[in-house]
C-alpha cells in the first residue's frame, strides 16, 4: 500500500450509505498514523461496525522540514486541493452524492477544514 493518496481500505457492504476518510497528521503517513500494536483501526474496526461505510485514507508528504519551508499556507492550500482531486478521482461518477465524514488529526484537519472551504468556493481569508 502506498502511504500517498487515497487507499480504500474497506470497500463496505451495498449499498455503501457514507465514504468515511482519514486524514493524518504532520510529520505523520496514511498508514502509521492509525495503526497501534499491529492494529489498522479504521480498518480493523470500522469496517466490522459500519458495514455500509467505504474506509479510506488519505495520505501526502507530511514532513514538518518541508511543510515549514517557504510558506507554510501556500502548502496547506496546496495539500487541500491535492486531497479534493485524489477524491474526486476515488469515487465514481455514480458515487459524487454520496455522504462523506473526515476525520482528521491535527495538520489533517486543517487540511480538511481548507479543502472544504474549496470546495464550496469560500474565499480564504488568511
Amino acid at each position: 500500500m502506498s502511504n500517498y493518496g487515497t487507499t480504500v481500505l474497506c470497500e463496505g457492504e451495498t449499498p455503501i450509505a457514507v465514504d468515511v476518510v482519514f486524514v493524518h497528521e504532520l510529520g505523520g503517513d496514511g498508514r502509521d498514523s492509525w495503526s497501534r500494536d499491529g492494529l489498522m483501526w479504521p480498518e480493523e474496526l470500522f469496517g466490522e461496525r459500519i458495514p455500509n461505510a467505504r474506509i479510506i485514507t488519505w495520505g501526502y508528504d507530511s514532513s514538518p522540514k518541508d511543510f515549514f519551508q517557504g510558506n507554510g499556507q501556500q502548502t496547506l492550500k496546496g495539500r487541500a486541493l491535492e486531497l479534493l482531486s485524489d477524491l474526486k478521482d476515488e469515487r465514481r461518477q455514480e458515487e459524487k452524492n454520496r455522504s462523506i465524514i473526515f476525520i482528521g488529526h491535527s495538520l489533517g484537519g486543517l487540511t480538511i477544514k481548507q479543502a472544504l472551504t474549496k470546495a464550496h468556493g469560500i474565499p480564504n481569508k488568511a
